[in-house]
């Protein structure tokens, strides 16, 4: 997949601070709980909320589950976000663009979300070519990682693992 960001920053950084607020509170979670639940440090957890620093998706994925929303909640218009069913269809003449995660250099898409039910989001991850870039997830649950074009090196603990075009790695 080509490398292409499509939106600007700050903006996406405003929208996620503000709906990760807005469901933290909403939950009654004090940023003190969300600290000791994350591991994120409850500074970080603030300006994380104020639009002062973005994240990667992994922190979004651990902040998201500990709220108990979904991860593409945090990037659909507020219409989509609120209408769940009980399946998703994902048309790509219908697909939001990509989006910068500058804290991490990598744009993130999503494809397949917001069903009712679901333990699984579909998202494209569109790292920039050459570049080394440590994306470090840790959550529940389980990953399938499919390399579109190029390849990657996944690093599981000690185990190093060469991805390639058409490769397909389910993991937990």
């Amino acid at each position: 997949m080509p490398d292409r960001q499509t939106t600007e920053p700050r903006p996406l950084v405003e929208l996620i601070a503000s709906r990760l607020r807005e469901a933290r509170r909403g939950r009654g979670l004090t940023l003190r709980s969300m600290s000791e639940k994350t591991g994120l440090s409850e500074p970080f957890l603030s300006r994380l909320e104020r639009a002062q620093v973005s994240t990667s998706i992994a922190n979004l994925i651990l902040i998201t589950r500990t709220i108990g929303i979904d991860l593409a909640a945090l990037f659909q218009p507020e219409a989509e976000a609120a209408e769940r069913k009980p399946y998703a269809l994902s048309r790509a003449a219908d697909r939001q663009p990509p989006h910068a995660v500058p804290a991490a250099g990598y744009t993130y898409q999503p494809v397949a979300a917001a069903w009712m039910g679901q333990l699984m989001d579909g998202f494209l991850l569109t790292f920039p070519r050459g570049e080394k870039g440590d994306v470090l997830t840790a959550h529940e649950g389980e990953e399938l990682s499919f390399v579109l074009e190029g390849e990657i090196l996944f690093r599981l603990g000690d185990e190093e693992i060469r991805l390639r075009a058409g490769d397909c790695f389910p993991w937990r």
